[in-house]
This record gives structure tokens, sequence and C-alpha cells, in this order.
């Protein structure tokens, strides 16, 4: 089972999903979407990005962004052993470990 989360802005149109975060799945480290074209390819831009706005999953269910980051550090330790050495060409990954993926999924 996976989750999809998005931070809904002041330019979210009210029937909007947002900008998609990334995505929670099951026995998985949460998987980043980066976007190299407004600087969003690190954990920090990554953040600020889920700050500037209200955080809701795929269901419209409203997400604290602190709670998040714990459950990504979590997952982030408990997966670590998981990985990505070489990552593909749509991926980056920052200092800290963290991989985002460049092109959208769901």
């Amino acid at each position: 089972m996976s989750t999809n989360y998005y931070v809904r802005t002041a330019d979210t149109p009210p029937d909007g999903e947002g900008i998609h975060l990334g995505k929670f799945a099951q026995g998985h480290a949460f998987m980043f979407r980066g976007y190299p074209e407004q600087g969003i390819t690190t954990y920090g831009a990554w953040r600020t990005l889920a700050a500037s706005g209200e955080i809701v999953t795929e269901c419209g269910a409203p997400v604290d962004l602190a709670d998040m980051e714990k459950r990504i550090a979590e997952a982030h330790r408990t997966y670590a052993r998981f990985r990505v050495t070489r990552p593909r060409k749509v991926d980056q990954v920052d200092d800290g470990g963290h991989r985002f993926t460049l092109v959208e999924f769901c």
C-alpha cells in the first residue's frame, strides 16, 4: 500500500491536488519528488516547498510537517540498507542520501 503527499499553496486551485511531494510505499524509504527546474533536488529545498502550504494526502487528509519529517527520518534509517548506490537517470541523490525522482510518478 502506498500514499502520495501534496502541498497546497495559495496558487493551488480549490479543486486541485497541489504540488506532489512524494510517496510513502510500505517497505521503502520516502520517495521524494524533485523539481530540478525549481531547484528542488535536496532535502532542504524540498522541506521549504513542503512548508509553503498545507500538506495533504491523496485523499485530502491534512498532514503535519513535523510528523511527516519524523516518519521520513525513521523510514530513511530503517531502509538505509536499500539505499540506491547508482541512481537511475531520472533520479538524483542529495548529500544526505535522499533520492529524488525528477519525473512525474504516482
